[in-house]
């Protein structure tokens, strides 16, 4: 009975803690900011309400600072997206298919940008690119200045509208999720440090634990200044206690290249100095200990014997530059100190795939554009649209047939879910507050799953799909033909770039380091 109830207590546990992991509290937010864009932009009479309602689900994340980010990079890359298109539009307006072939090259050119760089830098390029598709292939149903205003006036009104409601959101019902994680990486740091420390005052630690231990410290230092970055823009963030730990981790990886040549030198040590070397290390290594890393006390000082050599010296002093970096104190130092500090992401990247992508995106969207206009498809231009999109947001993914199933599983769930709340939900009620009753459940189940790092990828991808399904147009139009094209044009879209991507073969030389 015992062996039983513990078979079942154990799975009951997992789903327990599965339970614990989302952040209800952001799927709060994420319900609130969606529900008041949606209803914003009806009340304003808005023509796509749905891109208001998309750009909250794009923008919005558990990280207020990633989110105040992401509203900076998707209000940059619009702009300069219906800007472009603008400009293209003037010298190809009436010519569909060159319309098409510059619409191609600007997204390659996105595409390839976005490959050199990361973080927001890579979404917004990726956003300019869309955005000129989005634009520039939906005035092919009426090619007329007008149409080219009328489209960009509500794509940037909008996009504005929904950046406004998710922030206000942000800043009415703050979280110190970013504070919290900083300083859980800061601890983490500590620690790493401290392993650090001991394995290379020792002398029997293999050279390859040993890396492995120096390669832990840096990432989780790289990711420490990444997450001081969001935590630097998040309204309810303590910003002394938040400078101070930023301060003491570009100190702390500063000195991480200097820890490795204690080790080689700890066995000179040992081979020149004798017992005074074995005996002091031992005394370092007893006072670094378990306890926090810095400890609070000063270091052993050294024996007579270790500082009478010019190599005991060396290394003594090299010691304590090494610990005096790593502790507390050094948070309180100007950063002006002599030596390189960390000023950002280093990003690894191929630069001939990233050529290749470039290359893929193009063909991917002019295979799109021959399936639209040799079929005569009245709406095929939301397949390019599509292709657009799937290229400049997913071509820097190192795994395009992963991403590729992850895209098409989120498809598959999103069409019935789209159709459900469309034509059974959506359809019965009269006003809009009925609407959102109905909507609320996948909202907050949305914004659930948007906190959970491993789904994260796929709940963005099925709820942006239903969305995309719905169009929440203003009036709601209930039109099965217009529903099930735009279905077929999100699985085509999908299939035109997996096949172009995998068909290309990968870039043949290695890779390279850009900043």
């Amino acid at each position: 009975m015992g062996v039983a109830a513990q078979s079942i207590a154990e799975p009951m546990a997992k789903i327990g803690r599965f339970f614990q992991r989302p952040d209800y509290f952001f799927a709060l937010r994420f319900w609130l900011a969606t529900l008041l864009a949606w209803a914003a932009a009806f009340s304003l009479q808005l023509d796509k309400p749905y891109w208001a309602i998309m750009t909250v689900a794009v923008v919005s994340y558990p990280s207020q600072g990633m989110l105040i980010a992401k509203f900076i990079a998707r209000l940059v890359g619009t702009v300069v997206g219906i800007l472009m298109v603008t400009w293209l539009a003037g010298i190809s307006l009436n010519a569909p298919w060159l319309m098409s072939l510059y619409l191609a090259l600007w997204l390659s050119l996105c595409t390839y940008i976005a490959g050199r760089y990361s973080g927001m830098v890579t979404y917004g390029c990726a956003l300019c690119g869309y955005t000129s598709a989005i634009v520039g292939f939906g005035i092919s149903v009426s090619p007329t200045p007008y149409t080219l205003f009328f489209i960009s006036q509500a794509r940037l009104s909008e996009i504005a509208l929904g950046l406004a409601a998710a922030l206000l959101v942000t800043f009415a019902l703050p979280s110190r999720l970013d504070n919290r994680l900083f300083l859980q990486a800061a601890q983490g740091n500590s620690h790493r440090m401290r392993d650090l420390f001991q394995s290379c005052l020792h002398r029997y630690v293999p050279e390859r634990a040993l890396f492995q231990r120096w390669y832990e410290l840096v990432t989780g230092l790289m990711n420490a200044e990444l997450l001081a970055a969001n935590d630097s823009l998040s309204p309810a963030t303590d910003n002394t206690l938040r400078r101070r730990q930023s301060r003491l981790t570009r100190r702390q990886l500063s000195s991480a290249s200097g820890l490795l040549s204690l080790h080689s030198m700890s066995a000179l040590l040992l081979h020149d100095s004798g017992a005074d070397a074995g005996d002091y290390l031992n005394e370092v290594e007893k006072w670094l200990g378990p306890r926090p890393f810095p400890p609070d006390t000063a270091p052993p000082w050294p024996p007579d014997g270790l500082m009478a050599h010019r190599a005991g010296q060396h290394f003594c002093l090299t010691l304590r530059s090494c610990l005096d970096d790593a502790g507390a104190e050094a948070a309180g130092w100007a950063e002006s100190r002599t030596g390189q500090v960390f000023a950002g992401a280093r990003v690894f990247r191929d630069s001939h795939e990233m050529l290749l992508n470039a290359v893929r995106t193009f063909c991917s969207v002019l295979a799109g554009v021959f399936f639209w206009l040799g079929n005569d498809w009245d709406m095929g231009y939301i397949l390019t649209v599509l292709i657009g999109i799937s290229c400049a947001l997913g071509a820097h993914y190192p795994a395009v047939s992963k991403l590729v199933l992850v895209v098409l599983a989120a498809v598959v769930l999103a069409v019935p879910v789209a159709y459900v709340l469309l034509f059974y939900a959506f359809i019965s009620a009269s006003e809009l507050l009925p609407a959102m009753l109905a909507m609320t459940p996948v909202l907050l189940l949305a914004g659930a799953g948007k906190s959970l790092s491993p789904l994260h990828s796929y709940f963005s991808c099925v709820y942006a799909g239903v969305i995309f399904l719905i169009n929440f147009a203003n009036p709601m139009d209930y039109d099965f033909s217009r529903f099930a094209n735009m279905a077929v044009a999100a699985v085509f879209s999908v299939l035109i770039v997996a096949v172009v991507f995998i068909s290309f073969p990968k870039a043949p030389t290695g890779p390279n380091w850009y900043g």
